[in-house]
């Protein structure tokens, strides 16, 4: 590649980041907390108190049956409790608080801690002006007394990131979640697994991290390299077809194919019927796969559409089933074969979701 033509594409890489980002992006808002849906087994205890600024959630049985119909109180109950808090002007890859929280590892019988639980986590923020609810389902694990104070330790984990996305001014954000000890004494945190020692009651606060979302830089990237600058012709929206092929910008990122050369016959979804099922097959990069969900609409008549997700991995999905040939650093090749069930005939087309 000439000189030239790497300083035209990284002026357009510039132009189209900064652009997508605009000002110094910042966060501005509260964070409440409810607890819900607790899981665990047929003996299970539990009990939710849920209000401002502080929400509790208890589980575990403390009593012990002594025969004859008495019972003693001998242990206490495990807790977390959350207590809200609010951020200001939190910038981009800055951790900010969301919550002050403490976690009581109890002393309980019977099989009856809880093995999850969803804390409900609501943003309302002013800067930028929206509110998000994003339920997050913990693991709660629950361990046998011993000497040994880490094996003995009890674990509450954080659902994988990123547990929640949104947009601003063209350009899009994602939110992890982590833990921080306050008191290495009684727990430790380790990214999203919080752990109490027993018989004790850790201090510890809930940070988010804001970040760009790497998987829509990929396809900004993709984007600018392709020559899609936002101008008359070129726009570089997912669902923009600026070639006017059929193909989306984001099926043409999909497919690995040029947004602005009409080549939808050979860069989309070929299908065959053949009277008992109808086969489709179309090529996927790897960097797609991230950022893009993939539906494979089906019908007999084109007016009753069935979707069928295709995933990362090969499989059966009802009526369908899902070949993904893996082709190293090139694209995938995806081959689906739906039965057409009796049906005269079958039509299928595909849809890019980000």
């Amino acid at each position: 590649m000439s000189a030239f033509r790497c300083f035209c594409l990284l002026a357009a890489l510039l132009a189209v980041f900064h652009g997508r980002a605009g000002a110094q992006v910042s966060f501005t808002g509260d964070a409440t907390f409810t607890w819900l849906n607790p899981t665990g087994g047929p003996t299970l205890v539990s009990s939710i108190s849920n209000g401002t600024p502080t929400s509790s959630f208890t589980h575990g049985d403390t009593m012990v049956d002594l025969g004859g119909g008495q019972f003693i109180e001998a242990g206490i109950a495990a807790q977390i409790t959350m207590t809200n808090a609010a951020f200001s002007s939190a910038p981009l890859e800055a951790p900010f608080k969301l919550a002050d929280v403490s976690i009581r590892n109890g002393t309980t019988f019977n099989d009856s801690e809880a093995s999850g639980v969803t804390l409900r986590l609501v943003l309302a923020m002013s800067q930028p002006s929206l509110n998000r609810v994003i339920d997050l389902p913990l693991t709660l694990v629950a361990t046998e007394n011993t000497s040994d104070m880490l094996a003995s330790a009890d674990v509450v984990v954080l659902p994988p990131g990123p547990v929640a996305r949104l947009e601003v001014g063209g350009q899009r954000y994602v939110l992890n979640l982590t833990w921080i000890s306050l008191n290495p004494f009684s727990g430790f945190a380790n990214s999203r697994e919080f752990f109490t020692f027993e018989e004790s009651t850790a201090t510890a606060e809930l940070y988010g991290v804001w970040s760009l979302d790497p998987a829509y830089q990929s396809y900004l990237a993709w984007a600018a390299s392709k020559g899609l600058d936002d101008s008359p012709g070129k726009e570089i929206d997912f669902e923009a077809d600026p070639d006017q092929d059929s193909q989306s910008n984001g099926l043409e990122y999909v497919h690995g194919s040029e947004p602005l050369t009409p080549d939808s016959a050979a860069s989309g979804m070929v299908s065959v019927f053949d009277g008992t099922q109808l086969t489709c097959q179309f090529l996927r990069t790897d960097e797609s796969e991230a950022l893009v969900t993939l539906e494979l609409q089906t019908s007999p008549d084109l007016q009753l559409w069935t979707d069928l997700t295709v995933g990362a991995d090969s499989g059966v999905s009802g009526a369908a089933q899902i070949t993904i040939t893996e082709n190293g650093s090139a694209p995938d090749l995806v081959s689906i074969v739906v039965q057409a069930a009796g049906s005269p005939s079958l039509f299928a087309r595909l849809k890019a979701v980000d």
